[in-house]
């Protein structure tokens, strides 16, 4: 039986990974003034794509499949990041905490589903 994830898991997935990916604006914002107009109109698409895709992901698939998903979609986005500017090395430290975090969390769901 395939047991999807339940409405506050993927509450709570779906906060991690948008904390996870909003968490580059503050280190970027001098970097997307400077983005001429065809490379900033393909960010937010590739942005939003990310985002909703993952989201989309983290409804049909295993409960025990959602921390894979969150953090395949985090890297993808800091790999597509790479084309637009350079990325400060505080937005990794910053993911690698939000990811930790979620981690004990879904660690703990499991145990309680259990």
């Amino acid at each position: 039986m395939k047991q999807t994830l339940s409405t506050s898991q993927r509450f709570a997935a779906s906060f991690a990974l948008s904390l996870g990916m909003l968490v580059i604006l503050p280190f970027c914002l001098e970097n997307l003034e400077n983005l001429d107009r065809a490379r900033y109109a393909l960010y937010l698409p590739i942005f939003l794509l990310i985002g909703c895709t993952a989201n989309y992901e983290l409804r049909k698939q295993k409960e025990r499949d959602s921390f894979k998903i969150v953090v395949f979609s985090l890297i993808v986005f800091d790999v597509c990041n790479l084309f637009f500017f350079p990325v400060h090395w505080m937005v990794y430290f910053l993911q690698i905490i939000i990811i930790a975090l979620y981690f004990v969390y879904h660690k703990q769901s499991l145990w309680k589903s259990k």
